[in-house]
C-alpha cells in the first residue's frame, strides 16, 4: 500500500519525466532544423557555386581554343 508521500512523490517525478520529454523533444527539433536547414543551405550554396564556376569556367576554355 503506498503513502500519500509515495503518491506524491510518483506524481511529481511524472510531472517532471512529461516537462524534461517535452523540453528535450522542443530542443532537438529546434536545434535539428536549425542546424540542418544552415548546414544544408550552405553546402547546397557552396557546391552549386563552385559546379558553377567550374561549368562556365570549362565553357569559355572550350569556346576560347575552340
Amino acid at each position: 500500500m503506498k503513502t500519500t508521500r509515495d503518491r506524491d512523490h510518483d506524481k511529481v517525478h511524472d510531472l517532471l519525466t512529461v516537462l524534461m520529454y517535452d523540453l528535450l523533444t522542443v530542443l532537438m527539433y529546434d536545434i535539428l532544423t536549425v542546424l540542418m536547414y544552415d548546414i544544408l543551405t550552405v553546402l547546397m550554396y557552396d557546391i552549386l557555386t563552385v559546379l558553377m564556376y567550374d561549368l562556365l569556367t570549362v565553357l569559355m576554355n572550350y569556346f576560347i581554343i575552340a
